[in-house]
């Protein structure tokens, strides 16, 4: 009898059992996937790697804890080069709740093309309710583009300076300085810069070249250049300077060459700025006498051209006159001075001669001797071969008439 009992008690929670398991495992049937959401930050970008940190929130939508295991984080290149794998343990999650795995990963490209990642993300989950156990593998590929960080690249900040320093036979000399500054945090190379010299008509008259060099990240260089630009530079209006060149990234292990092209124009400066500091030395002598004709005097104009470039003086006019109380009054002039060239490094000599009649050395009806000064002038245009633009220079002698006493 006792025997029986027993075994109607066995067969009874077995039923039970068949009964409750049968409605659970009904349940579990119906097991939906948990909500999954992916938040990737970029903490740091550097010429090595891209340090990125990963952030993975699961939700379960379920009336019962499930477990997720071995979540695997991998991203590949197209050509299949793993750049970054992780793995996460995975845990429980309650039954209407969620949980957060946050981690982080290291991602290198070791010259291998970023454009385009793939980014698979695997693991299993499940649900444990008794000795019944339901499973199900997750994957998810999510395909992302770094071209969104390759186009925020930013190229880098520059300056450049030219100076027109020396103007000599062969042209004018040009210096050009240039301050580049890395704004990325990362390293960048700039490349051999062209800088084109034009005029406003598009006319090249000469050129830079800058050796270029490397930029660490959120540092500057400077880079120094000098050239040479035709004379004919100075019969222009503006000048156009065109920079170009490359500028090559360094993108956590991945190479990439991006274009330039900079245009700055600068304005034309006096030809006369560009002579020796030594300035052209002139001087003038005269020897006067008396003639029958009246007092003649003959000039002589002295040039001494210490510039590295011939110079042409025209238009030469040579004046005298007398000073009264501040006041010039012109007793004689001469404009038919034949000039010309002086070569770089020369001196010449040119020379006139005034003949002032005895009725015009009284202007104001006064006795010669009894004015202050004479006053001995020579002014001239001064020209360089092929150049418009001309000079305009003056010399002035004063002889105290008291030496005429």
């Amino acid at each position: 009898m006792r025997k029986k009992i027993i075994i109607i008690f066995i067969v009874m929670a077995t039923i039970i059992n068949i009964i409750i398991g049968s409605l659970i495992f009904l349940d579990i049937q119906v097991l939906q996937t948990p909500e999954t959401t992916i938040n990737i930050n970029i903490i740091e970008i550097n010429s090595d790697e891209i340090r990125m940190q990963i952030i993975i929130d699961i939700s379960n939508p379920n009336n019962f804890e499930i477990v997720t295991k071995n979540l695997e984080i991998v991203t590949t290149t197209p050509n299949g080069y793993n750049v970054a794998s992780l793995l996460i343990e995975g845990g429980k999650i309650p039954s209407n709740g969620n949980k957060t795995y946050t981690t982080s990963t290291i991602v290198e490209f070791n010259g291998n093309s970023p454009e385009v990642l793939k980014t698979k993300i695997s693991g299993v989950f499940g649900a444990n309710i008794g000795f019944i156990q339901k499973t199900i593998p997750l994957s998810i590929n999510i395909i992302s583009s770094m071209n969104d960080i390759i186009k925020d690249i930013a190229l880098p900040v520059l300056h450049i300076q030219t100076d027109l320093t020396e103007i000599t036979q062969e042209g004018i000399n040009i210096t050009g300085k240039i301050s580049a500054y890395n704004p990325n945090t990362f390293d960048i190379s700039i490349g051999k810069l062209l800088v084109d010299v034009k005029t406003e008509k598009g006319r090249k008259v000469g050129n830079l070249t800058f050796k270029g060099g490397i930029i660490t990240a959120k540092d500057s260089i400077k880079l120094n250049s000098t050239g040479r630009i035709l004379l004919e530079t100075f019969n222009s209006k503006k000048l156009m300077i065109n920079m170009s060149g490359l500028v090559d990234v360094k993108l956590a292990g991945y190479n990439k060459s991006l274009p330039f092209n900079i245009e700055v124009e600068i304005k034309i400066p006096d030809v006369s700025t560009l002579l020796s500091d030594k300035s052209t030395v002139l001087s003038i002598k005269e020897n006067s006498r008396i003639t029958l004709q009246g007092l003649k005097t003959e000039i002589f104009l002295e040039i001494n051209n210490t510039n590295k470039i011939d110079l042409l003086f025209e238009e030469i006019v040579c004046g005298i006159y007398v000073v009264d109380n501040d006041i010039k009054y012109l007793l004689g002039e001469i404009d038919d001075i034949q000039g010309g060239l002086v070569k770089a490094g020369t001196t010449q000599e040119f020379t006139g001669e005034i003949i002032i009649p005895f009725f015009d050395l009284f202007p104001s009806r006064k006795n010669f001797i009894l004015y202050d000064w004479v006053l001995l002038s020579v002014r001239s245009n001064v020209t360089v071969s092929g150049v418009n633009q001309s000079i305009s220079v003056e010399i002035n002698g004063y002889r105290n008439l008291s030496l005429f006493a």
